[in-house]
């Protein structure tokens, strides 16, 4: 494949975080938009944390 057809991916591991609030939240949101206007896809990886990303409806923004 292409270099330049290869898309750069950031990760944000919350692996190990148990426990997240609003502004958690918004901080990942508020990494995500700038984002989304480079090639770089941004990921999520959250077990304990998960759910309340998908009550906030940031769950559809990016692959968790």
């Amino acid at each position: 494949m292409p270099a330049r057809s290869r898309r750069a991916v950031l990760v944000i591991d919350m692996s190990g975080t148990t426990f997240c609030d609003s502004a958690g939240v918004h901080a990942v949101i508020t990494a995500h938009r700038p984002i989304t206007k480079t090639r770089i896809q941004l990921r999520l990886v959250a077990t304990a944390v998960l759910r309340i990303f998908k009550l906030a409806g940031a769950g559809q923004l990016f692959p968790t």
